[in-house]
């Protein structure tokens, strides 16, 4: 999707709270749900950037989804 596709270069510019603020709103307004691979990239931005409260927030959503949370997300939080 052009949404996730938009996420990702926000992701790959370190811009990844507003990638955040993005998938959020869309979500909220348009029905928009992520992709799993959205969600990895949120997981692993915020890991690099050392804010793991966030990114165990968002896995948790991520779970809650029903999305399998495998072991390269779990490798992530190591």
């Amino acid at each position: 999707m052009v949404i996730d596709e938009v996420f990702k270069v926000l992701c790959e510019k370190k811009r990844v709270g507003e990638g955040l603020r993005m998938l959020r709103k869309v979500t909220r307004i348009e029905g928009f749900e992520a992709s799993q691979r959205s969600y990895e990239l949120m997981i692993q931005e915020f890991c690099e950037k050392g804010e793991m409260e966030t990114a165990m927030k968002i896995q948790a959503e991520m779970a809650g989804k029903g999305f399998v949370v495998n072991s390269k997300v779990y490798g992530l939080f190591c």
